[in-house]
């Protein structure tokens, strides 16, 4: 939820007086022209659908527009990791929407796990986590680590095909997938990186992608 829509003065300003006008235009017209007269009362609501058309196609674009600006300033209810922006960006293609798997490892905040923003700025990706381990052995992604879960490549490798991946996307603090990543280069393909991310292409046996 992008709260600052309405910190800029010019965006409460229009809203309002908008919104105001609207009321008071809606309130002249039922108030001075009664049935059999329907005119006014079909103007009323076209202008109104036509006039909420329009709001939520300039909060969209206005969103869009500083979807980033918000990422590096603002917050909602926590302080989330803003080193990862510029990855969150690179993801945000939307001529290629991609199935993107998240592999991180577990800090005392979690807070790394906010994945939201890989989703791109009108949802175009899908977002998996990818299990390094056989189901019922270890299924929380939360406390990994921490209950001796018995990690395995060829299980992830095949999870990453069952899934489709296209992107992983590896960031701090780092999981056990990047040390595969960088033993398996046949696999996968570094396309960007950054202080604390690493973003990987997948690719099957064959060097074919799933796009």
């Amino acid at each position: 939820m992008n709260f600052s829509l309405l910190r800029p003065l010019q965006n409460a300003v229009f809203i309002i007086l908008a919104i105001t006008s609207m009321g008071f235009l809606a309130f002249m017209f039922l108030k001075y022209f009664r049935r059999p007269r329907r005119l006014p009362y079909i103007l009323t609501v076209t202008t109104f659908f036509l006039f909420a058309f329009g709001m939520v196609t300039y909060l969209h674009n206005y969103r869009e527009k500083t979807r980033s600006e918000y990422y590096s300033h603002y917050m909602d209810l926590h302080q989330f990791p803003r080193t990862y922006l510029d990855g969150w960006n690179w993801c945000d293609q939307l001529d290629s929407p991609s199935t993107i798997a998240l592999a991180t490892g577990w800090n005392s905040s979690g807070h790394n796990w906010f994945y939201y923003p890989l989703f791109g700025r009108r949802l175009q990706n899908r977002v998996v986590y990818v299990p390094i381990s056989e189901p019922g052995i270890y299924s929380s992604r939360t406390n990994r680590g921490l209950r001796g879960a018995k990690a395995d490549f060829q299980i992830w490798l095949q999870n990453l095909r069952l899934k489709q991946v296209d992107l992983v996307f590896v960031q701090e603090p780092w999981p056990i997938e990047l040390n595969w990543i960088q033993d398996h280069d046949q696999y996968f393909q570094l396309v960007s990186q950054g202080e604390s991310f690493s973003i990987y292409r997948f690719f099957d046996e064959d060097r074919q992608t799933y796009q």
